[in-house]
């Protein structure tokens, strides 16, 4: 935790030229998946149950990846460090969607690298006062199939937050839906945090949001399925948070998906400010209750530094999402534990360079390198090998669905995770 924000003469200081960033906060993702390329969307869908219950195209491909992991403990793992990885690599230090697997597998997710948002333990103090478990459900097919499970509670260390796709369609797709959930959404509004609301009425935003919920924004997924997005100008007042999705559809990572809300609203005229743009990256202690996403007494040391050119920048917010990108990143802080970044960066902080291992690929000037006990025991050379071979698989059993090698540059695992 940081316990203090202030300069004494007598500290043993670090100066930087770099921006010193809180550490990112993916507030909506499918950790399970990312290993998977991007997928070709040749037509918009009118409602998130429309490609999932066709089973073809990228529905079917991602169903046969889950099988694969599913019937493989050790597969799985790999799986989700490698989207852990790719989440750090883009200063993501607390991430959302490590779930739908089997319980063998929690090892590798209560790992040393990003918190993960459903895991109570990685955001416990030592005598357990936060930390309350954080419900995540997929969709509403959950609570239909099972509704007594997520029966609320007043006790908050059952959970306080219900993570929810709702409303994830065209505004005329999501009638019924509305109709049966929205009185119980109501009913507890300051509990849930709202996935891709796209097809929600202007008075329920407002309505929601005066009543304490929470929203989840993940522009490049949904104008990719849907050729839609939120109006945030009318949500801008109430509790924001960017997610990334999925691979097969959202960006690469959290950073690009900042890049791409900046983006969205210079391109609509709604001029949201960069620095607001980052609060939607940060808003860990507003969204979740949690001490995590500022830089402040009583919060997580977890934080990253990016390098700036020679004259410092007049708007460090709209330098970061305009020119600067995770090559740019020089050092992930978690818990106070530098856990990668380049060589001259993690020295600074640790002397027992020891403990890193280089994870760049091919010559640069800057490699990263990588704390080798976040990896849990496991080799990323065999991590990339066997997952690679997997993804090769679905690939390959459902033609047309994936971008080509030629066409996509961010096709993974074989993708250069760590720029430099």
């Amino acid at each position: 935790m940081i316990k203090r924000v202030s300069y004494n003469k007598d500290d043993n200081c670090l100066e930087t030229y770099n921006i010193i960033v809180p550490g990112l906060i993916d507030f909506h993702n499918h950790l399970k998946f990312n290993a998977l390329p991007r997928a070709v969307i040749s037509s918009k869908y009118n409602h998130r149950r429309d490609y999932r219950e066709a089973a073809v195209g990228l529905e079917k491909a991602a169903l046969e990846f889950e099988e694969l992991l599913g019937a493989s403990d050790e597969l799985a793992c790999y799986a989700y460090l490698f989207s852990e990885l790719k989440a750090l690599s883009g200063g993501v230090t607390t991430i959302q969607g490590a779930t739908g697997l089997s319980q063998k597998i929690n090892p590798c997710i209560q790992s040393n690298l990003v918190r993960n948002i459903e895991n109570p333990e990685d955001f416990y103090h030592s005598d357990h006062s936060i930390g309350p478990k954080i419900l995540n459900i997929v969709d509403i097919d959950g609570w239909k199939k099972d509704p007594e499970k997520f029966k609320l509670t007043e006790n908050p260390n059952v959970f306080h937050r219900i993570f929810l796709h709702l409303a994830e369609g065209q505004l005329d797709h999501t009638i019924q839906e509305r109709a049966d959930f929205l009185p119980f959404v109501f009913s507890q509004a300051k509990r849930f945090v709202l996935i891709n609301t796209i097809g929600l009425p202007m008075k329920d935003y407002d309505d929601l949001g005066k009543q304490g919920a929470s929203f989840i924004w993940s522009p490049e997924s949904n104008i990719t399925l849907y050729g839609i997005t939120n109006p945030i100008p009318l949500m801008i007042d109430f509790p924001i948070g960017l997610g990334s999705d999925w691979s097969l559809t959202g960006s690469f990572s959290l950073w690009e998906e900042m890049q791409k809300a900046y983006s969205i609203s210079q391109k609509l005229n709604w001029n949201i400010p960069p620095k607001r743009i980052f609060q939607m990256a940060t808003a860990g202690q507003e969204i979740l209750d949690l001490p995590i996403g500022e830089l402040k007494v009583g919060h997580f040391a977890d934080f990253f530094l990016v390098s700036q050119k020679k004259e410092r920048p007049e708007n460090p917010y709209e330098y970061l999402l305009t020119q600067a990108s995770r090559k740019h990143i020089k050092l992930v802080v978690i818990d106070g534990k530098p856990i990668y970044g380049s060589y001259r960066a993690i020295k600074d902080i640790d002397p027992n360079f020891q403990h890193f291992r280089k994870v760049s690929k091919g010559r640069c000037n800057n490699p990263k390198y990588l704390r080798t006990e976040v990896l849990k025991g496991y080799k990323f050379k065999t991590l990339k090998k066997k997952l690679g071979k997997a993804v090769k698989k679905v690939i390959d059993n459902n033609p047309g669905v994936f971008f080509t090698d030629s066409q996509n540059k961010l096709r993974s695992p074989s993708y250069n995770l760590f720029p430099c």
